[in-house]
């Protein structure tokens, strides 16, 4: 999928501070790596995620990378210690997430603090947003929002062929036959009744890597057992396949990462001992940050060839292979959502190393008509996550993914918290400043903010429909003050 960042257009000042945020359970080590690059030139990169905060804390680093739910509690803090303008860029990566019903709410208002502060700094101060999606079919919703200038491509460096497979038929996605998988043709290997391991096996020959999405994490862990089995049988099999499989994995390389996993905090998982030393591990938020490390890792090394993962690795984690299977279009007992679906498929192509990427979804019978439908889905156009009189918008259990659950205790703005650890922080004179009564200072600043938001924003309007599902100022003011 093609990255398709909303740059605001602000007037360059000396940046002090950088943001990058992420999607959380996703990619903040993998950006964290990517943003060292800066080091030699005596920039300090610092992750904040999880339980981890660097040696000197937030003010001894020049870039933080985090989640979403760390930049609020910072940003939050910035406002206590009227310092917010020492920022200079944030970077927002996969900011389609607005409208997460679990998290939308947090980086909608996250960017609200930031734009509206933002826009009351003087020009040499004013802080510069970026935003970034590959799956963001409004995106002009965003633009006048922010403020922003736009910039757009479709260029994809690496092809990708869309297929869904059907029995032992496999289509393209305009239902053209494009080929027929021989039934047994590793019989000597296993039994392989819907031919996964097939479309694994097949991959790994060519010198490629695999990841299969499946729907729960235990569906993930059975299918890594599976496939780890059946690797290790392609292993030990004579003639020409075992004589192949064993030029393209390398049992050394595989017991490193064994011994990695092993000498992590929490010692070596039951599953992974007996899947990893074959090259084939699960990937799902029951992991520790460490064995997430690790596995993305050796991957991306090519130490490990198959990853069996949950929705989490579709989004923000940069870890592409040659082909991505999709176990099944449902996901939570209905279809999966037009943007899971373009996440995934869009992990499909290295560049650098593949001459196309792959996806793969696996229908059958029961499911095929919601297979098909999803393959020709259009994006659903974002949306704010609250409503207009400053509730949470009540979703579907499987709307709400797979790996966390919506907190239906935090269902107005003042859970949300604009002010979570602003306490007594105004906005007085297009400066940020103190007021003896701390309930006071929360009231004028949210009054203040929302008057702002409300008056251009994700919050007023949305193809002229000004109460489609978007924030209201007035009626926000008056929710968060209760």
């Amino acid at each position: 999928m093609s990255q398709r960042p909303i740059h605001v257009n602000t007037s360059e000042k000396p940046s002090e501070f950088w943001f990058h945020f992420n999607p959380p359970n996703s990619g903040e080590v993998t950006a964290l790596a990517d943003w060292e690059i800066l080091s030699p030139a005596g920039i300090r990169v610092e992750g904040f995620f999880g339980g981890h905060t660097p040696p000197g804390g937030f003010d001894s680093v020049d870039v933080a990378v985090c989640t979403i739910e760390k930049a609020n509690s910072i940003v939050n803090r910035l406002l206590e210690q009227q310092k917010l303008s020492s920022v200079g860029l944030v970077v927002v990566d996969e900011v389609h997430l607005i409208s997460d019903p679990s998290r939308g709410y947090i980086l909608e208002l996250l960017l609200t603090k930031i734009r509206f502060v933002g826009e009351r700094l003087a020009d040499e101060t004013r802080i510069q947003i970026v935003a970034m999606s590959a799956t963001l079919p409004n995106m002009g919703l965003l633009v006048d929002w922010l403020g922003a200038e736009q910039f757009r491509t479709d260029f994809r460096p690496i092809e990708l062929r869309e297929m869904v497979k059907m029995g032992n038929c496999i289509f393209d996605r305009e239902k053209k036959l494009l080929r027929k998988l021989e039934v047994g043709e590793f019989g000597e290997v296993g039994r392989d009744q819907d031919q996964v391991a097939q479309l694994c096996l097949e991959t790994i020959l060519e010198g490629c890597s695999v990841i299969v999405f499946c729907p729960s994490k235990d569906w993930c862990e059975k299918l890594a057992l599976h496939l780890g089995e059946f690797i290790y049988k392609s292993l030990k099999v004579k003639g020409e396949l075992g004589e192949k499989m064993r030029l393209q994995m390398d049992p050394g390389k595989m017991e490193q990462a064994l011994a990695r996993l092993k000498n992590s905090p929490v010692g070596l998982d039951p599953v992974l001992g007996k899947t990893a030393r074959y090259g084939c591990v699960y990937h799902h938020a029951g992991l520790t940050a460490d064995e997430r490390d690790i596995i993305e890792s050796c991957f991306r090394e090519g130490t490990l060839r198959v990853i069996v993962a949950t929705s989490t690795l579709s989004s923000g984690v940069n870890l592409p292979a040659r082909r991505v299977i999709i176990r099944t279009p449902m996901f939570g007992g209905a279809p999966m959502n037009a943007l899971t679906y373009r996440q995934m498929i869009g992990r499909a192509g290295r560049k650098g190393r593949d001459v196309l990427g792959e996806s793969i979804l696996m229908c059958d019978g029961q499911n095929a008509r919601a297979g098909w439908e999803l393959v020709r889905a259009e994006l659903k156009p974002i949306a704010s996550c609250l409503d207009g009189d400053g509730h949470l918008i009540p979703v579907e259990p499987h709307h709400r993914g797979h790996d966390h659950q919506h907190d239906q205790g935090q269902d107005r703005l003042a859970g949300a918290n604009l002010a979570q650890h602003g306490a007594g922080v105004v906005a007085a004179g297009g400066q940020l400043g103190r007021v003896a009564n701390p309930t006071a200072g929360v009231g004028r600043l949210l009054g203040q903010v929302f008057d702002g938001a409300a008056a251009n924003a994700l919050v007023t309007a949305q193809q002229g429909r000004p109460d489609a599902g978007l924030v209201r100022g007035q009626r926000l003011k008056r929710s968060a003050m209760e």
